[in-house]
């Protein structure tokens, strides 16, 4: 009995040994777990190797570099000022006048000043000959008190009246020369003080030399101006350009076609052209500033208008037209490539209109023709992120 306490307990551990021995080895063995990231879902497009002209947005101001101001040509009231700022003018229209009778007076009396001279000319003329016989005359008495004085028949006192006699006639025949030596110049400055009050008259009503616009009046009828107080201004059509900033990313194409010949477009946001005329003559850090005139379009802009202006550039070869969406940065985008996001740089061009849809324009050297253009803008985005194409499992459904 004792030996029997002894071993059940022994038997018990060793069954029960084996028991688990066999258990394990023969359990089931579970299939290992495989890990897999998240894959994202994107939308996709084929990518499409073009020569397209890229279109840049600008945003420009419309000016005059013509703007003509008028101003009073001298101290006057305002008699007729019959325009209105915005009035279409054509050629011939009198835009204002001034009170002629405060210009008239200046020209009459310089009339009569010319007149006056000329008649203290002729006799000048007609006093110098008077003049050189007096002075023969005095000559004569002036030798004959000396001749006197020698025989000791005279006084020193005749000799001495008899030559300031002589000296006084030289003077006054030496101021009468003068006199009409200088007649010409002082005709000839009453000549020029006339023409100036007679241009003052004429110019005391002003008449459109063109077809213009009035852009702005300053004065009323009634009216005291000063001479060069600005009364209105006006501009023509056919001088309006927009001036507008083209950055310096474009400007070396923009220079290139302007230097080969090339005339570049740019269409307003009403559906008016213009035509890229000149390249202003100063450039910043930011770019160059390009002057636009109209070019087709029946439409008048107003100066201080502003515009918007899309501008074709040169077509580029090799490029393709992307949805916003799929630049990422500045320099990059992404293609499919085996499940795998794959980046790949490209270079900015512009922006391109595909039928209704406004699209970014980047090179494609980089690019290959054909391939997945990743198109959903992930904030995560970096080469080697799973992606599945929900575009491509569309159109294999369909």
């Amino acid at each position: 009995m004792r030996a029997t306490r002894i071993l059940l307990p022994i038997a018990i551990l060793v069954i029960g040994g084996v028991g688990f021995s066999l258990l394990k080895a023969t359990k089931s063995v579970p299939a290992p777990i495989e890990v897999r990231g998240r894959v994202w879902l994107v939308n996709t497009e084929r990518v499409r190797i073009e020569s397209l002209a890229p279109q840049i947005q600008l945003y420009g101001r419309v000016e005059s570099p013509s703007l003509a101001k008028a101003a009073a040509p001298g101290n006057a009231v305002v008699d007729v000022i019959p325009v209105s700022e915005g009035q279409h003018v054509a050629q011939g229209d009198v835009l204002f006048r001034l009170d002629p009778r405060d210009f008239q007076p200046q020209v009459d009396q310089l009339d009569a000043q010319i007149l006056q001279e000329r008649n203290r000319h002729a006799a000048n003329q007609a006093l110098l000959n008077q003049e050189q016989r007096l002075l023969a005359i005095a000559r004569e008495n002036e030798q004959r008190a000396l001749t006197l004085l020698s025989k000791n028949l005279g006084a020193q006192a005749s000799v001495d009246d008899a030559r300031r006699a002589t000296q006084s006639q030289q003077l006054t025949l030496t101021q009468r020369q003068l006199e009409i030596d200088n007649h010409p110049t002082r005709l000839k400055s009453l000549q020029a003080q006339l023409q100036q009050a007679r241009t003052q008259l004429s110019r005391s009503t002003l008449i459109a030399p063109v077809d213009a616009i009035i852009a702005s009046v300053t004065a009323s009828v009634g009216d005291q101006v000063r001479a060069g107080d600005v009364l209105l201004s006006y501009y023509t059509r056919a001088d309006l350009q927009v001036r507008a900033e083209i950055p310096a990313s474009y400007q070396r194409e923009v220079l290139a076609a302007m230097a080969n010949g090339q005339q570049l477009l740019a269409v307003a946001d009403n559906g008016v052209t213009f035509r890229l005329h000149q390249i202003a003559g100063q450039a910043t850090a930011r770019g160059v500033v390009g002057l636009f005139r109209q070019d087709q379009g029946d439409l008048t802009p107003l100066v201080g208008l502003q515009m918007s202006l899309t501008l074709t550039l040169p077509t580029q070869q090799n490029s393709v037209a992307i949805p916003a969406s799929a630049l990422s940065g500045n320099d990059r985008v992404y293609v499919l490539q085996e499940g795998r996001m794959r980046a790949v740089a490209v270079e900015r061009l512009g922006q391109v209109m595909v039928g209704d849809d406004m699209r970014l324009l980047v090179s494609g050297q980089a690019l290959v023709n054909g391939s997945d253009l990743i198109t959903t803008r992930l904030p995560n985005a970096m080469s080697g992120l799973r992606v599945k194409s929900v575009t491509a499992d569309a159109e294999e459904t369909r």
